[in-house]
């Protein structure tokens, strides 16, 4: 059973895994398909300093300011 443990997600990695399915069911409803969704995820955004949402999904505090982006977009305010 080599690498079994391997094998499983801690903590952090399944908190990230819960916050990208998170996004991207925001983003795809946002956006209107999964299509664009997983484009925007995986794009430099300029309202998020130039970073690409999906690098963003680690921490609570970038993983709260990409779900705000995607709030905005949704209501048409870019500012």
């Amino acid at each position: 059973m080599s690498g079994c443990l391997d094998e499983h997600l801690g903590p952090h990695h399944s908190d990230a895994a819960m916050a990208l399915i998170e996004i991207t069911d925001m983003a795809q409803r946002v956006l209107g398909k999964r299509e664009l969704a997983e484009a925007w995820l995986n794009h430099p955004a300029i309202a998020l300093d130039g970073q690409k949402p999906l690098d963003m999904l680690s921490s609570a505090p970038d993983i709260e300011s990409v779900k705000d982006l995607l709030t905005r977009l949704e209501h048409g305010v870019y500012a």
